[in-house]
């Protein structure tokens, strides 16, 4: 039975188990501690119960307990009763102390054997019921103080619920008869009440005496079972797998056995009333096919099921529930097989227990936004607690659930998460240490009891329904630079050319897809374009965070450091100094791997528009600090400590930054603000002689022009445009952007939903160049930026998502100041687009950019009557027409493999040729299909029932740097009766891009709407004559011209794109239909 709590006396000053102590001694204990700065200073007492709560936790209990609540002279007595496996288990013997069995990882490392009950429920005899576990409810029952004598009451949760109902029904007889008695359960507790106040209804009555007592809220009880009980016996559960891996003598299934002798888990099974019929044979044991199942527990489970409905119900105006909402619930299942389950979700539930299962008949239910596990402790749950026992009411938490995110779908499948393995081991790691640990030390040691306490809280957390470890699991080993032995760290500056710096390390920050920055291609251009050559094959990655090391000396140049790490800034105009902070803390941990004692750096995020150099040197010292002041001392000891960090000012602004940072650096060194650093500053001279400053005019876009002579070939030229990255959200756009290097703060523009949309409809339909001007100012004006107007230039990207991604952008014009004609995005300012989603290249493996091409031409490949296109096969023929002259006639190196018309068409072949063709483009043109639910199964028809998506056309990772497809979306094909809005084809467009993308793909050109078959001809001829040899379409069939290339500029993807567009933006909105999601400066032949 329930063990009486003895009375508060002098706590032990020696061997403190504060799980072990009665409430009321432990109480006291709380009440008197205090935290001293210095542990070592503080009483046993104390500093076993630090270690046993942890400091927040600790503190927090020490201030609630000194607050001793006046109650009037006749107040209630309140029983807490705690949920499943949270009451402690001891061992017992004769004439020594109480040992602790559950939950002690030692015993449980050597076996949980001891926990098993016989055949007929009963325990060993000396294994007996503890305390409830303080560290999930001291809190609470420090809380519910405010209104009345509170009184925990542990019970033996692996035994039949009945029996403990029958002790508490007989612990209240003895002590608590005639008394004002309220119960306050949480989860299984609530069943123990119910079962108590069904068998005991004239005791119960009675607690409510003077009408003080007698009532009871239950909190996220199960009272009608929970699907959560299935994993649990099928031994999916992490708290069974977790238990395993702790149990370092029995494997899975034998601790499965173990768990499933108790009776109570068998009782916490869905209620057969709440099982639609084919569910019903959960209660069977050949369902389970599991020797650990035992048939006589599934059916004590029904019965006791059966008996909590088959009373009459309770009293409504003296229960209540307290119910959780919005954390992913098993709902429902299916029985897929004998002992195999599959689980669905909801999020109408406390992660534990469905509401649907939670609520009962009648009884008022209050929701709160908490898991299963926090509802005890949640301040809003404990404030309408005691008003519900003092009233009867609240009106703290609303009486329908609360709704703060979007539901899942009805059908949301359950799975593992891998967070579970990953707990798993570390647990499993931290048994095995201590129990080494504990065999070699006659005392554990301060850091054993502190993998121990992790250990305890991290299954006990699970088993009460709270996800997170109340510690981390990979506790820092000792040997860590504290705060009061700050790293010493030394600041000098420099004045040179990023080139000549000759530290043995260099840290340069670059934007997620952005192209380099001034100094950037300086280094690039040291270090014989390698950076370039990167990139290109989508090795390198911008996501903030991401660092990579640079070895200079092996790639040969003029490069004066050992290596050059270059560090992911994420997108532009979202760096934060937040996201420095955290940059360089990656920054830190790579050079203690690398063993710097010196590294140099820029100042990250400094260009015009960002953040000033001082928040910058703040965030990146704080970054630094973090690590060096918490490396371990394995680590420490393997590697130097990193004592000097250059700064390098910028050497093209006539030394401004090197003399604001001469002021700058000495006022942190006297203002010392990085916690954890000591700074020192070694002055250095600025050179006599300073190196010639780029003019005030000059631009990227002139430095791109000016690039050396030496960059390979292949490569292509540097993107110098503007790239601006536009949001939505609901009628809020969000525009930031970054030109020449520096950031352009983000700038928000308020529009109702019905006016982008409207106005991609009237460009859409648009005729004559009249309406496309004014619809085209009017996009500009209602929802681009004024002062971004001024910036924009060509090559122009805007990064887009989805929704961003439905505007015809490529149609939106202004008028330039300096400029006569109205400046088109599309044909004037060659936009290309990208995915925020995916400005890191895919993985894939286009071929080799070179001399030569090969080119698939697909079209029409569907064979029924009602899906072919017989403009798509013109389109066709004139692709390969053009490239056919192109190779006579400019000895061009191309290979045109072409497959027009169903006959030509079988999918299987296509198939074949794309993974062994190894192509340089893949043209398409005929219908296309996109599934928003499904995004990856975009991509092109081949017949009524035959689509290929961009998964199975290119699963090999062998992909084109270009697929063009101008691939319409059929209504017939969607199986719509309406054509769609202009905003809803873009984003089909844009999806069955993206897919593409997901392959490795690097540019995809395609159309957002039908489009008129014959310009989309002469849109096709014009851009493959731009793309190969840099002339017009009209142009190549010259013979004065057969042979001669346009090289100046370089003929990229965007200027051929551009010119196409302007072949045909006199004869409707075609034109605009054609968008380039991509690199605006790639080439399809080496220069």
């Amino acid at each position: 039975m329930a063990s009486r709590q003895p009375k508060p006396g002098k706590a032990p000053h020696t061997a403190l188990q504060p799980a072990l102590l009665a409430w009321p001694v432990l109480r006291a204990l709380l009440a008197q501690a205090t935290l001293l700065p210095t542990p070592e200073q503080e009483p046993a007492e104390v500093r076993a119960l630090r270690t046993y709560f942890g400091d927040e936790q600790l503190q927090e209990l020490s201030q609630l307990a000194r607050q001793n609540a006046t109650l009037p002279a006749e107040h209630p007595h309140i029983l807490f009763l705690p949920g499943m496996m949270a009451s402690v288990l001891v061992e017992k013997k004769r004439s020594q102390p109480a040992e602790l069995v559950w939950v002690s990882p030692a015993r449980i490392a050597d076996g949980i054997d001891e926990l098993a009950l016989t055949p007929a429920g009963a325990s060993a005899a000396n294994i007996q019921v503890g305390p409830l576990d303080y560290r999930s409810y001291a809190r609470t029952l420090l809380a519910l103080e405010a209104v009345g004598t509170v009184e925990p009451w542990p019970y033996d949760w692996r035994q039949d619920l009945n029996q403990a109902a029958l002790r508490l029904a007989d612990y209240i007889r003895q002590h608590l008869h005639g008394r004002p008695v309220h119960l306050v359960a949480h989860s299984v507790g609530g069943l123990v009440a119910r079962r108590f106040i069904q068998d005991n209804a004239a005791l119960w009555a009675g607690m409510g005496a003077n009408g003080l007592g007698g009532r009871l809220v239950l909190l996220g009880t199960p009272n009608q079972g929970t699907y959560a009980t299935v994993p649990l016996l099928a031994g999916s559960d992490k708290v069974v797998r977790w238990l395993a891996k702790l149990d370092l003598k029995n494997s899975l299934p034998e601790v499965l056995r173990i768990l499933n002798t108790f009776p109570a888990s068998y009782q916490l099974l869905p209620a057969p009333a709440q099982l639609p019929s084919e569910l019903q044979t959960l209660y069977h044991a050949g369902t389970w096919r599991n020797e650990a199942i035992q048939a006589a527990l599934l059916e004590q489970g029904r019965l006791f099921q059966e008996q909590l409905a088959s009373v009459r119900p309770l009293d409504p105006a003296r229960t209540a529930c307290i119910v959780g909402c919005n954390h992913r619930t098993l709902s429902r299942l299916e029985i897929v097989a004998p002992g195999e389950f599959r689980y669905f979700e909801t999020l109408a539930g406390d992660g534990r227990v469905p509401n649907a299962l939670a609520v009962l008949p009648g009884v008022p239910a209050y929701f709160v936004d908490e898991d299963h596990g926090n509802l005890p402790t949640n301040p809003l749950v404990l404030k309408a607690v005691n008003e519900l026992l003092t009233f009867g009411h609240t009106l703290v938490l609303p009486t329908h659930p609360v709704i703060t995110r979007a539901p899942l779908a009805p059908d949301s499948h359950w799975h593992r998460p891998i967070g579970d393995d990953l707990v798993a081991t570390a647990l499993e790691k931290l048994a095995r240490s201590h129990q080494e640990a504990t065999k070699a030390a006659a005392a554990p040691a301060p850091a054993q009891l502190l993998d121990q306490a992790s250990m305890e809280q991290t299954l006990l957390r699970a088993a009460i329904g709270d996800d997170q470890p109340a510690r981390s699991l990979h506790r820092p080993p000792t040997g860590t630079t504290g705060p009061g032995q700050p790293h010493k760290l030394l600041l000098r500056l420099e004045y040179q050319p990023i080139a000549q710096v000759t530290a043995p390390v260099l840290v340069m920050g670059h934007y997620q897809g952005a192209p380099p920055t001034t100094r950037l291609r300086e280094m690039d251009k040291a270090l014989n374009y390698w950076i370039s050559e990167a990139q290109d094959h989508a090795m390198l990655s911008g996501e903030l965070g991401h660092i990579s090391i640079v070895p200079a000396p092996a790639l040969g140049g003029k490069a004066g450091v050992q290596a050059l790490l270059l560090a992911g800034m994420g997108e532009e105009g979202r760096f934060t100094h937040h996201d420095l902070h955290y940059l360089f803390t990656n920054v830190a941990r790579t050079l203690l791997m690398l063993g710097c004692a010196e590294v140099a750096s820029v100042l990250v995020g400094t260009r015009a528009g960002t953040m000033s150099e001082k928040q910058v040197l703040l965030s990146m010292l704080e970054g630094l600090a973090e690590v060096l002041n918490t490396a371990t001392g394995t680590t420490l000891a393997r590697s130097r400590q990193l004592t000097t960090l250059v700064l390098v000012a910028r050497s093209y602004d006539n030394g401004l930054q090197y003399h604001r940072l001469t002021k700058l650096l000495p006022e942190l060194v006297r203002e010392q603000p990085v916690t954890g650093l000591r700074l020192s500053y070694e002055p250095s001279a600025l050179p006599e002689t300073l190196l010639p400053a780029a003019p005030a005019d000059t631009t990227a876009a002139d430095a791109t022009e000016a690039d050396d002579e030496n960059r390979p070939r292949d490569l292509p030229p540097i993107q110098a445009g503007p790239r601006i990255t536009i949001e939505r959200t609901d009628n809020q756009f969000r525009f930031s952007a970054l030109v020449d290097g520096a950031v352009i703060p983000v700038r928000e523009v308020k529009a109702q939903s019905f006016f982008p949309s409207s106005l991609s409809s009237r460009l859409m339909e648009s005729v004559t160049r009249e309406e496309q001007e004014t619809y085209g100012q009017l996009l500009t004006t209602a929802l681009f930026p004024l002062d971004f107007q001024e910036h924009l230039n060509e090559p122009l990207t805007f990064i887009l998502d989805r929704d961003t991604a439905g505007l015809p952008w490529e149609m939106a014009c202004f008028a330039h100041r300096q400029r006569r004609e109205l400046q088109y995005f599309g044909p004037q300012l060659q936009l290309t687009r990208q995915f925020r989603s995916m400005l890191t290249p895919r993985p894939g493996q286009p071929p080799q950019r070179n001399d030569g091409l090969r080119v698939l031409v697909v079209a029409d490949p569907a064979a029924e009557p009602e899906l072919q296109l017989p403009g798509a096969r013109r389109e066709g023929r004139a692709v390969v027409q053009i490239l056919s002259h192109l190779k006579q006639h400019w000895a061009l190196n191309l290979d045109v493999v072409e497959r027009i018309g169903d006959t030509d068409c079988d999918p299987l072949e296509i198939l074949g040729l794309i993974l062994d063709g190894n192509f340089d483009v893949v043209h398409f043109a005929g219908h296309g299909t996109f599934d928003a639910a499904h995004p990856d199964h975009g991509g092109w028809v081949f017949g009524k029932k035959i689509f290929l998506s961009a998964r199975e056309i290119f699963q090999a990772r062998r992909v084109p740097r270009l697929v063009f497809a101008n691939a319409c979306f059929s209504t017939q094909v969607t199986a719509r009766h309406r054509h769609s809005a202009a905003e809803e084809l873009n984003r089909n467009l844009a999806g069955i891009a993206e897919a593409f993308f997901e392959r490795g793909v690097r540019n995809y050109l395609g159309t957002g709407w039908p489009v008129n078959d014959a310009l989309a001809e002469l849109f096709a001829q014009e851009f493959y004559a731009q793309a190969l040899v840099g002339l017009s379409f009209k142009e190549v069939y010259q013979p004065a011209n057969y042979g001669r290339r346009a090289v100046e500029p370089p003929p990229t993807l965007s200027r051929a794109i551009a010119h196409a567009r302007a072949l045909i933006a006199h004869r409707g909105s075609t034109w605009g239909a054609y968008q380039h999601y991509g690199q605006a400066n790639d080439l399809l032949l080496a220069l």
